[in-house]
């Protein structure tokens, strides 16, 4: 017959045919004609990162996010697909600090497993208000770095 569509002998594949099965998932077939294959099913790539949704890719549309990417603490974002937000390796907490797990209220974090609080609680938990605390470790580097501009102002 001739015309527009990709295969004369299949009036299911056409220019603005859908894409895969009808499930959502991709049949390995041009049905609209585009010259690309499964676009727009969870069996496509869409952002080019190597995994597809049907892979666990829990956001095809950011090639940085995906099942084989590295967790970047504190970011906010599941790069890894794993489920956990924010994990670092060696983190006994999921809250990407490395620290020791404690528990937060209302007024901010409480004492840690060892009891006197301070360095032994994990400080970056979340607060039910949904602000962050600022990590004990960072707060105390803030600490050091003004130390010695202080002493001198005591002294000079």
């Amino acid at each position: 017959c001739g015309g527009p569509d990709c295969d004369d002998n299949d009036a299911s594949r056409h220019p603005g045919a859908p894409e895969g099965d009808g499930s959502g998932a991709g049949d390995g077939v041009d049905n609209d004609c585009d010259g690309t294959i499964d676009e727009g099913t969870d069996d496509f790539d869409d952002d080019g990162d190597g995994y597809t949704e049907a892979e666990n890719d829990c956001n095809d549309a950011n090639e940085s996010v995906s099942p084989g990417a590295t967790e970047v603490p504190g970011n906010g974002i599941d790069d890894d697909c794993d489920g956990s937000v924010d994990e670092a390796e060696g983190d006994d907490d999921d809250s990407g600090d490395d620290g020791e797990a404690g528990t937060a209220g209302p007024s901010g974090p409480s004492q840690g497993r060892d009891g006197q609080g301070g360095f032994g609680c994990d400080c970056s938990q979340a607060q039910p208000n949904g602000h962050a605390v600022v990590s004990a470790r960072l707060l105390l580097l803030a600490v050091l770095a003004l130390v010695p501009g202080c002493l001198r102002r005591r002294r000079g």
